[in-house]
């Protein structure tokens, strides 16, 4: 969890990721993280997927 800020109750994933890349850019991309107890990974293909959508994500302002 990001401490002091928490995403929009109900969001999809690629809705979360749009949040984040704008809390990135509002709050910096280094923010304090607290650790989530119970914390599981998921299958490493679907964070791979992950990793490369969220690298996909547009990072400044759309033209257009």
């Amino acid at each position: 969890m990001l401490n002091g800020l928490a995403p929009p109750p109900g969001r999809s994933k690629p809705a979360l990721r749009v949040w984040l890349s704008s809390a990135e850019r509002q709050h910096g991309t280094h923010l304090e993280v607290a650790r989530i107890s119970g914390w599981v990974h998921q299958d490493p293909v679907q964070e791979f997927r992950d990793r490369v959508e969220l690298a996909n994500l547009p990072t400044g302002p759309q033209k257009g």
